[in-house]
């Protein structure tokens, strides 16, 4: 079941006190409406009576998916009780699938990938492809929105990042997605056993240091002359490739 408790809130722009709904747990298997009213920020936005000024409100929320066996946690940091309830929740539920999620951004991207059926460890390889091809910054809020079919049946999948500060929209034929990703989810898929992926944070920082871990990658030191640069490249393979930024 969902789980909510008041607490009090002074606005930033009034100073007027009232009371905001926290939503420690969210199970919309049991509570459909919530799933909405969390994707559209009602439950995160704190709205002043008085003055009517909005203000965006970060709390700790489970997640609960009962139908598609999944919980995320946003959490924005661990702790020993934070883990030790992680534990817990997931011996008694034994869910199929937990993730760990920071930011308010990624908790929508969670649940938009497993709503449409994708894989989120390829997802988050295809956006690591993509940050090594544009050479962006693997911190970069990146998230999914959609799976798109045109009028002709072509289908094709819909991101946004914050390359420069405002969201903008990327959106990639379902051919590309699979030319890109697939060889890198035949490599490093394997590689990553089901207890790791235990309330994983799992984003591109993640994956890097998988294929770190396992030696698929590692990060090629600049010379003297070349101290702004730092290049990677996929073990197995010459640094001194047409491509710097491509990986088999």
């Amino acid at each position: 079941m969902s789980r909510s408790h008041e607490e009090p809130i002074r606005c930033a722009s009034c100073n007027a006190q009232q009371n905001f709904t926290v939503w420690e747990s969210i199970n919309v298997t049991v509570d459909p409406d919530l799933k909405q009213s969390l994707l559209n920020g009602d439950l995160t936005t704190f709205r002043c009576s008085r003055c009517g000024n909005e203000t965006h409100v970060i709390y700790n929320c489970l997640y609960h998916d009962m139908d598609n066996s999944l919980a995320v946690w946003l959490r924005e940091e661990d702790d020993d009780e934070g883990e030790a309830a992680k534990q817990m929740f997931l011996a008694s539920t034994q869910l199929k699938t937990t993730r760990t999620v920071r930011t308010l951004h990624e908790l929508y991207d969670k649940i938009r990938v497993f709503d449409d059926g994708l894989d989120d460890v390829e997802i988050e390889l295809f956006k690591f492809s993509i940050c090594l091809r544009e050479k962006l910054d693997l911190g970069l809020p990146f998230h999914y929105s959609e799976t798109h079919t045109s009028f002709f049946g072509r289908k094709s999948l819909v991101f946004v990042v914050a390359r420069t500060g405002d969201f903008e929209t990327i959106s990639c034929s379902w051919k590309d997605y699979e030319s890109a990703m697939r060889p890198l989810a035949e490599k490093v898929r394997p590689l990553i056993d089901d207890s790791t992926l235990e309330w994983a944070h799992l984003d591109r920082t993640f994956i890097l240091r998988t294929m770190e871990t396992v030696g698929l990658m590692k990060a090629v030191s600049p010379s003297p002359k070349q101290r702004k640069t730092i290049r990677v490249h996929t073990i197995g393979r010459t640094p001194d490739f047409e491509d710097p930024n491509s990986t088999d």
